[in-house]
């Protein structure tokens, strides 16, 4: 009873899939229309229904070039039509004809040009050198992949992709590439934490050049003002200094005048007597 429901599964999936591949290729979307073949393909794998999976993607490679869809023009479909093929070869365990499809794969994925393609390129490639044993490929593809988070110094970005790689790697059941995934991302982990440290000590640095700088700026402008305000309290006592001794002199003026003043009143005096 459960086979005939996993059967029963597997035929609602390949028909979804069948239905939206012939609406898709009705209105020229091959993109969309090769992961449709794709999933309907694996369907036809679950069946173990080998031919049926070639002659669909075979299909949309002939109607492809019927209608002058090149792999130059549009390499993202053929991308994926190579990625179903490598994916139905490694279920058949024909590993020679895996590798072929793979290379193709990174063909059009190096025309592509997408980040995201470029991501999944690169973790295929692992999973199957980490498959067949050759590790040293292996790990030179996770760090392509990690490389480019690196570049940037974004550490955290780099953290979540490893993340994905371990889930992604747990999700296909593959232990050897879970393994060697986690492996990698310790040594990464232990190495960007050393990086981490020279990094904080670097920022710790110039966090304190730059206040010193800051003090030595508020410094002088305090060293300025005081030097101001010094000068113009020596204006200010002498300008008072200067009144006061006005003052003095005025005072003296009119002393003298008063008596010069009253010295003709008493000459007048005389003269008039």
């Amino acid at each position: 009873f459960a086979t005939m429901l996993a059967m029963a599964d597997t035929q609602a999936d390949f028909n979804r899939y069948i239905k939206a591949y012939n609406s898709q290729v009705a209105s020229h979307q091959y993109v969309q229309a090769a992961k449709s073949v794709a999933g309907a393909a694996k369907a036809c794998a679950e069946a173990k229904n080998y031919d049926g999976a070639f002659k669909l993607v075979t299909g949309l490679d002939k109607i492809m070039g019927e209608r002058g869809v090149s792999a130059d023009s549009l390499p993202e479909a053929y991308f994926y039509t190579a990625r179903t093929r490598y994916a139905l070869y490694r279920k058949m365990n024909n590993n020679a004809q895996a590798e072929a499809w793979l290379q193709k794969m990174g063909t059009y994925a190096k025309k592509i040009d997408n980040t995201a393609i470029t991501n999944d390129m690169l973790f295929t490639e692992a999973q199957f050198y980490y498959s067949v044993g050759r590790n040293q490929l292996g790990d030179r593809c996770i760090s392509r992949l990690i490389r480019q988070y690196e570049t940037a110094k974004d550490y955290k970005a780099a953290d979540t992709a490893y993340q994905k790689l371990i889930d992604r790697a747990v999700s296909s059941n593959d232990a050897r590439l879970v393994e060697r995934t986690f492996e990698n991302y310790m040594k990464w982990s232990d190495s960007i934490e050393a990086i981490n440290a020279d990094t904080e000590l670097g920022k710790v640095k110039q966090e304190m050049a730059e206040s010193e700088a800051e003090v030595a700026q508020k410094q002088s402008t305090i060293n300025s003002r005081t030097s101001l305000m010094i000068i113009f309290i020596t204006l200010f006592i002498i300008a008072v200094a200067a009144l006061g001794m006005g003052a003095v002199f005025y005072q003296r003026v009119r002393a003298k005048n008063r008596h010069m003043k009253r010295m003709a009143e008493e000459a007048d005096m005389r003269s008039a007597a």
